[in-house]
């Protein structure tokens, strides 16, 4: 007989890579390579954010352009100059470890060019398959893996998808990397400091 393995949802940014990180870095290499004026325009990156509700979406491409760059060129040229180097969180490791028990994927809200030239920044990413929303997660979600089961991992919390009730059939684990203990257990849910704990949070020890 066929089981159905569980599907692991894992958000992009700030639960599998380190976004700040991987920003600072491509205006740091911005600077270093085209004299863009580093302080004006993170200034600036603001009036490039496309909101919905609580949400916001930045459109890098479009800021690149309106530096007179070519935001394929650009991408190129990081990526070559980073090489080997990842922006991966070091515990995300922890997270493709459970590809045995578990099928992996990336769920991430955001342009979808932006959000593929990080995914081209994390070659250990590289096989999961990748899907990029311009809505809530818990809107999308809502008629989306009703078989089997199915767990999202983000570093937003449960709170923050307020706009629709949050869809039962999804378990929740809320990454907060500023807890001041491994886990926590409350009746809003699951807390995780790092995704070092997932394992034991989803019952795989």
């Amino acid at each position: 007989m066929n089981v159905l393995r569980p599907t692991l949802l894992l958000d992009l940014d700030r639960t599998l890579l380190d976004t700040d990180r991987f920003y600072n870095a491509v205006w740091t290499f911005l600077e270093a390579k085209y004299q863009v004026d580093l302080p004006a325009e993170l200034a600036r990156a603001k009036s490039f954010f496309h909101y919905q509700g609580e949400l916001y979406d930045y459109d890098f491409r479009t800021h690149l352009r309106s530096l007179g760059l070519d935001p394929e060129q650009i991408k190129k040229q990081f990526l070559d100059h980073y090489g080997e180097e990842s922006f991966v969180f070091p515990d995300a490791q922890a997270a493709l470890a459970l590809q045995s028990d578990y099928t992996l994927e990336i769920l991430t809200y955001g342009s979808n060019w932006y959000q593929l030239f990080k995914l081209a920044a994390c070659a250990e990413l590289a096989a999961l398959k990748m899907t990029i929303i311009l809505e809530s997660k818990a809107v999308y979600l809502q008629h989306k893996y009703l078989v089997g089961r199915t767990i999202l991992v983000d570093d937003k919390p449960l709170a923050g998808y307020s706009d629709v009730e949050w869809p039962e059939h999804v378990e929740f684990i809320w990454l907060n990397r500023a807890l001041d203990q491994p886990v926590l257990r409350s009746n809003k849910g699951v807390a995780i400091k790092s995704l070092i704990q997932l394992k034991s949070v989803l019952g795989r020890e």
